[in-house]
């Protein structure tokens, strides 16, 4: 009893001290300060682009998840991209020429990191023009079962699609090589590839955890070569290869490769690795281009989709970012 009440005398002495007053004056002060900055960054966030994935959500140009349903914009806004949707991998505007007379669409949509939603968004593409489809059998982050179950659902011919499929590093080696094709045939229902790529020249911890590939790269592209002979596949290529490793390439192949695929977006554009390619002749393939891989790696707004200056533009042009930066 006795140390409760000089605990209540203190609290007594304490309220009714100058100090207490000029405590309680700054306190609410701060506290005032402390709401109105909340607030202007609330507003400041609501009058910016939704920072999320655009191939999740948020984007005019790509599908809302939130919502359950594709969005009128976004099939627009691609239909302007890939003007014949009707049929747009034969449109002169719309496609690259490869080294080997292949033609390939300019505009192609990838499905890694969709998760349970491979199947409808790869649906939603289809419907709104992207004939040119980029899997692989990396089940980490793709699904090529449900990419092919939207493929059969659409009823598109299929020598109007490009479908692209890669091998995974722990699948280097020959005979492997053979037979993991053989399974993204099954998987994506399909009796040929337009494009297969060597995914990696090697394993690493983050993709492969302990897991050793059985052969190497250059026993892989072997068995690529083949499958082109053998009319498998329309035209073969590598991605994530550097220079190094292109050079080793172009000194051994029989077949040349006709495409390169690396990631590139405005803040990654990888100039170095697009000229070498255009010096040799080879296509040079970017993935990422809106900046998705910026956000594997960390990030918590994607920049390139918000960036000042691209979203300064979207803004002045009237149309998204995406836009802009494709």
């Amino acid at each position: 009893m006795a140390i409760a009440a000089h605990a209540s005398a203190m609290l007594w002495r304490w309220r009714h001290s100058p100090l207490h007053r000029r405590f309680s004056r700054w306190l609410g002060f701060n506290a005032l300060i402390t709401l109105a900055c909340t607030l202007l960054l609330l507003l400041h966030f609501r009058s910016r682009p939704d920072p999320i994935n655009p191939l999740l959500r948020g984007d005019s140009r790509h599908f809302k998840v939130a919502r359950g349903t594709a969005d009128q914009t976004w099939r627009t806004a691609s239909r302007e991209v890939i003007s014949d949707s009707e049929n747009p991998v034969m449109h002169d505007s719309g496609v690259v020429v490869l080294p080997n007379g292949v033609h390939m669409p300019r505009l192609g949509f990838g499905t890694a990191g969709l998760g349970g939603m491979t199947e409808r968004a790869t649906s939603w593409a289809l419907q709104a023009g992207y004939r040119l489809l980029d899997s692989a059998q990396a089940t980490e982050w793709y699904n090529e079962k449900a990419v092919g179950k939207a493929i059969r659902s659409s009823h598109i011919a299929r020598d109007k699609l490009f479908i692209v499929s890669k091998l995974h590093p722990r699948h280097l080696g020959y005979e492997v090589t053979k037979q993991q094709f053989s399974t993204s045939l099954q998987d994506l229902g399909t009796s040929y590839l337009d494009l297969f790529l060597l995914h990696y020249p090697r394993c690493f911890p983050s993709i492969c955890s302990n897991v050793k590939s059985a052969g190497s790269w250059q026993e892989s592209w072997k068995a690529l070569e083949e499958l082109h002979d053998d009319l498998k596949i329309r035209a073969i290529g590598v991605s994530n290869f550097n220079e190094e490793e292109l050079r080793e390439l172009l000194g051994s192949a029989r077949i040349k490769p006709s495409v390169v695929q690396r990631n590139s977006d405005p803040f990654s554009a990888d100039v170095e690795i697009q000229a070498f390619c255009q010096k040799e002749g080879i296509q040079y393939m970017g993935y990422s281009s809106l900046g998705s891989q910026w956000l594997m790696r960390g990030y918590a707004i994607n920049p390139v989709l918000n960036h000042p200056i691209i979203h300064s533009v979207a803004v002045a042009q009237a149309c998204t970012s995406a836009q802009v930066r494709l």
